[in-house]
Order: C-alpha cells, then structure tokens, then sequence
C-alpha cells in the first residue's frame, strides 16, 4: 500500500507541475506509466490488464466501457475537499461488461452507471463515490438476464434510483440516498440515510423483496416499501408511527414516530446538500442504536464502515498548494503542497 500511496503522490505533483492538467497514472507489475494524452483514462484503460490500478487526478475524464477486474482511484467529489486537485469527474455515462468480476471504483464523481442485465459481474466495489444519475443493473439484451453476487455500493452518494435487479448477496451501506432501491432481493441495506420523500406509489423500496434492512434513518412521511415482501427490518428510524413496510415483513426494534429535527444536528428537505450536517446529536447517538455489537449509533456515521467526512478516497489528500507566478533569481518555480495521508 505504502507504494501504491506514494505512485499517487508522484502523480499529484506531476498534475500541479503541469497546471491541472488531467493525467492517469497506471500500476501494472510494479511499473508505473503517466498519460496525459485528450483521452488519458481510455488510454491508461486500453494499456490495462485485470489487477491493475489506475490512479486518476482531478479533472474531467471519459470513461470506457469496463470489462476488466481494475481498481480505479480518484480525488474525490466533494467541492471543499477537492479545491487544490479539482474533482475527478466521470462526464459520459458508462457500461460494465463481461470479465469485469473484482471491479474497484473510488473517488469519483460519475453520471449514470449500467451493468447489462446477461453480464455476471461479481465483487464489484462502488466506494466514496458521487452517482448523479442513477446505477441501473437491468439493461436488457436478447440473451437473458443472469445474477451477480457480491457487490457492494459503500459511503457513496447516490441522486438517482438504484436498480439491483440481477444482484443478489449484495450490500448498500453507509451511503446517503436520494432517491429508490428498486429491484432488491436478499440484499443487505445498512446504515443508510434514505432522504427521499415518494411520489404515489414510488417508496423507498420498491419490487423489492427478501432484503435485510437495519439502521437507517427513512426521511419520508409515506410508504416505506410498495410491490415488496418479506423484507426484515432491524432498528431503523421512521417517521411515521405505523410505517407500511409491505407483506409479510419482519417488524423488530424499530424507532417510530421520530421527529428528525432531534436527530441530524442541521438538515432539512430531501434532497443531499453539501451545507447539511447529517451527523447525529449527541442525545441522538445514543438513543438509536444499531445492530452491530457492540451497537454504534444509527445511520451513516455508525456500523461497519463509518461515512468518511468528504467521502475522500484512500490515496493521500492534497488540501493546499501554492504555485507562483515567476521564477525566483535562481530560475526555480516555487510550488508548496500540504498533503494528508489517509488512514483507510
């Protein structure tokens, strides 16, 4: 990891030597290759084989269609945090193919995201990532429809519905959504904030069947599932005093009736805004809790993998630099950086 950090590192100092330009830098067999090219992702991408990583800098990059196991890191999306590198942002929509099982997505800002529904795609990593569109796993082709296992949407931000038909085993966690799960059967959703308030028959859930659902924090005055059954809900906070959670559902400790204005310590509407603080009151921490042991407190701050503030990927952040405008009497460019390792 402490090489994989400092290739990172290399490529964040070529990127401000260069004045932003946009640069990926691909590690392949402990060799590393800069492209700076129009197109420097597909280019890097094109050059990559299955078990690499590719490290993007900020900028706006396209993206090719993925069919390759890669791990692929960014700077980030969140406007505070990314000042000094820029954010790293997907501008076209993209497709996940065939031969793309152990896919690793990190840091990015992205479009829409499509998996082919006849495509098994298996451990697919979705972290720290922004979707301003949606991730849609039900693109059809005249060959059918298999299921993928394993994939796992983690501390990600997330505008648009989530699709999970053709997932199964697979996990939401941690992630602030805007939107619906549509589609889910014998998933795991956890420790999500849910901000969407429902249109009609458009609820939080919907056609979805069979999940776990514990730890959440549901922001809407309506339906919690619609065209949904069996589904187990553990220790989530609800808004309404009866919640409709749909047939034959499993109904335990959950938290009913909940004023949010004493749960978040500044939020309000249903949508994500960057000026929201969806951290709990200190009141709130320890009044609703959640499932794990020892239990932590409900939603994206607590559980298994605590919301990271600025979601920032795990390659070193760069918060400052300066860059000045002339050369000194020695002919030197003065550049200063502050850079902050990242523990995870």
């Amino acid at each position: 990891m402490k090489k994989q950090l400092s290739l990172f590192s290399m490529l964040v100092v070529f990127s401000l030597l260069t004045f932003a330009q946009q640069r990926v830098a691909l590690h392949s067999n402990g060799t590393t290759t800069i492209f700076s090219s129009e197109t420097p992702l597909i280019e890097a991408y094109n050059a990559a084989i299955t078990g690499d990583t590719l490290y993007v800098s900020g900028g706006s990059f396209v993206m090719p269609t993925l069919n390759k196991g890669l791990v692929i890191i960014g700077a980030g999306f969140y406007p505070e945090y990314t000042e000094a590198t820029l954010p790293t942002v997907i501008t076209n929509d993209f497709y996940i193919r065939e031969d793309a099982d152990n896919l690793y997505l990190e840091g990015l800002q992205i479009q829409n995201l499509f998996k082919y529904r006849n495509v098994n795609t298996d451990n697919f990593t979705l972290i720290r990532c922004m979707i301003l569109g949606r991730i849609d796993s039900s693109v059809y082709t005249s060959s059918g429809s298999v299921n993928s296992v394993n994939a796992s949407i983690i501390q990600c931000l997330v505008t648009g519905d989530i699709n999970m038909y053709g997932f199964v085993n697979s996990n939401i966690i941690n992630s602030i959504l805007d939107n619906r799960i549509t589609g889910s059967n014998s998933n795991v959703i956890l420790n999500n904030i849910f901000l969407y308030s429902f249109v009609g028959n458009n609820a939080p859930l919907y056609d979805s069947d069979n999940n776990t659902v514990e730890n959440n924090i549901f922001h809407t005055s309506g339906y919690i599932t619609y065209n949904s059954v069996g589904n187990i809900f553990r220790n989530n906070i609800f808004t309404q005093a009866a919640p409709n959670l749909g047939g034959a559902s499993y109904d335990f400790n959950n938290y009913k009736g909940i004023d949010l204005a004493t749960v978040h310590i500044n939020q309000s509407g249903n949508a994500f805004s960057y000026t929201d603080n969806y951290k709990l009151q200190e009141n709130a921490k320890t009044t609703y809790l959640g499932t794990d042991s020892p239990a932590t407190q409900v939603g994206i701050y607590g559980g298994i993998s605590p919301y990271k503030d600025g979601a920032l990927p795990v390659n070193p952040h760069i918060s400052a630099k300066s860059i000045s405008n002339s050369t000194d009497n020695n002919g030197y460019l003065n550049i200063e950086f502050t850079v902050n390792a990242q523990q995870n």
